[in-house]
């Protein structure tokens, strides 16, 4: 990456590395101030949102021989849009083959400050996963 502001090339980054499930790598891509709003990512009380989203990708994909698979990808000025498909373990043991959905990243000074994935509502393997994830946050409360 460069040291300009490069919102692409860290979301391209960001993909290599989920795909390689190295969760600290992912990490160092966020900056310590993320925060994540409209999602089911949600911190507890006294928790920092970087903290909750960690979780969540761990929950996703990393920890469960996951993959993300970007299917189109757009860019307005710091925010990167990108329609994907993600695979894993724990999709498969739900009977399904993949959650559909929007990553929305915002990047500042080549580090991510906001994230949030929009779940394709219309897609019934895509509710069953978010119903789970939805689920397993909740048990957190």
């Amino acid at each position: 990456m460069t040291s300009q502001n490069d919102p692409v090339g860290v979301f391209t980054a960001y993909v290599e590395r989920v795909n390689a499930g190295d969760l600290e790598a992912v990490m160092e891509l966020f900056d310590d101030s993320a925060t994540t709003v409209g999602s089911i990512v949600e911190a507890l009380p006294g928790d920092r949102q970087v903290d909750s989203i960690r979780q969540y990708i761990n929950e996703m994909v990393t920890g469960r021989n996951g993959t993300l698979k970007a299917i189109r990808v757009a860019r307005a000025d710091n925010w990167v849009y990108a329609l994907l498909e993600v695979r894993s373990d724990m999709m498969a043991g739900l009977g399904v083959e993949c959650a559909k959905g929007i990553d929305e990243l915002e990047v500042k000074n080549n580090r991510i400050t906001s994230f949030r994935f929009l779940p394709d509502a219309t897609d019934p393997q895509t509710q069953t996963v978010m119903r789970h994830m939805q689920d397993r946050f909740a048990r957190r409360k």
